[in-house]
């Protein structure tokens, strides 16, 4: 018996450790004090994790060979920016967050003390839980915390720096809801979190019995709005850049673009563009999106980018895109306007540089 036990106990306590992660927690497991949370350990999740995903899976769980998990269904409002989302946790906001402060609302405290950089007319609207803290238990000696109503926002308390805060529930899972806004904060945008807040769902994956809706009649998967009124076939191509290590290429006419890798076998029965939209070139020196952006990922031991498709005027020689987190990247600009940006984040903004080399006014991607 000594010498099975010891060949196994390697296994017998990985068993151990699923089984103690997947229990909840019933008790606060460090004692925080009265002290805000002002200090965030452990890796980043965006690190590792695309910033627009809204699914995960377990592989420990399956229903007729279909590895369950779960994921979050929101939508958000125009002006509002997906700044991280993976299965039960998501964070959108109005503006950019330092990587600090986005970690920290991820925790969905109502004792969170932010950066003195937190936009003042922010609104974050946040579904997370601090993985040290029970749901709804405070600390040793400390009162139990009411959940907050379901799928909603509860009363206001003010935090340091005059940061609201307002938490609700999501039932039957771990995790919290959270909006945190600033001062100056515009009330339009606060209604928009209630918004957000009441249309939030936890889904399960994998599960026979939750059939995601059709595609619309004729669309393909990286076509949902429906086909193009232009072929793809013999379309030349445009514009090209490096993503997830590999290279995308951009081909278009007629004011319609696809986008696919530059392997693709473009006459096999199966194939699929990861993208395609249409938009007129615009005049002058302005720049626009075309399209969604679009998560592409080359294999499971490549980074996932973030592709988006412009379009840019006569009069811009280049351009550079800022991230949400404030990064700058160069573009890939090919013929007829046409260009590409890839990166591990959104594009909130673009910079215009006309022939001279002159970088002209910045401008937000809608």
């Amino acid at each position: 018996m000594d010498s099975w036990y010891r060949a196994r106990r390697p296994q017998i306590l990985g068993l151990l450790v699923v089984a103690a992660l997947g229990a909840r927690a019933v008790v606060a497991l460090i004692d925080r004090g009265d002290r805000p949370t002002s200090v965030v350990a452990g890796a980043d999740p965006a690190a590792t994790t695309p910033a627009s995903t809204t699914a995960t899976t377990l592989a420990i769980e399956f229903v007729a060979g279909q590895p369950l998990g779960t994921r979050l269904d929101f939508t958000v409002p125009p002006g509002w920016t997906t700044l991280f989302a993976q299965g039960e946790r998501m964070v959108v906001a109005t503006r950019p967050l330092s990587e600090a402060d986005r970690t920290l609302a991820l925790l969905a405290r109502n004792d969170s003390a932010f950066s003195t950089a937190f936009p003042p007319d922010a609104v974050v609207v946040v579904v997370g839980g601090d993985p040290v803290e029970a749901k709804y238990l405070g600390g040793p000696g400390e009162a139990t915390i009411a959940p907050g109503p379901a799928y909603a926002l509860g009363p206001e308390r003010v935090l340091a720096g005059g940061i609201r805060v307002r938490r609700g529930d999501v039932p039957q899972s771990i995790v919290k809801i959270a909006s945190y806004a600033g001062p100056s904060a515009p009330a339009a945008r606060l209604a928009e979190a209630d918004t957000i807040a009441g249309g939030i769902r936890l889904v399960r994956t994998g599960d026979p019995s939750v059939r995601p809706p059709p595609p619309p009649e004729g669309s393909r998967p990286g076509l949902p709005t429906g086909p193009l009124p232009v072929a793809e076939a013999g379309l030349p191509e445009v514009a090209r850049t490096s993503a997830s290590g590999s290279t995308l290429v951009l081909v278009a006419g007629q004011d319609c673009a696809y986008l696919r890798w530059v392997d693709a076998q473009t006459s096999l029965p199966g194939y699929q563009p990861l993208a395609g939209a249409c938009g007129a070139r615009p005049a002058g020196t302005t720049i626009r999106a075309v399209g969604q952006p679009v998560r592409v990922m080359r294999g499971p031991d490549t980074s996932p980018s973030t592709v988006t498709i412009f379009r840019s005027g006569a009069g811009v020689a280049r351009f550079t895109a800022r991230l949400v987190d404030g990064r700058m990247v160069p573009a890939s600009i090919g013929a007829d306007g046409w260009g590409l940006v890839a990166g591990d984040a959104d594009v909130v903004a673009v910079s215009p540089i006309d022939a001279q080399g002159r970088t002209l006014a910045e401008q937000v991607v809608g």
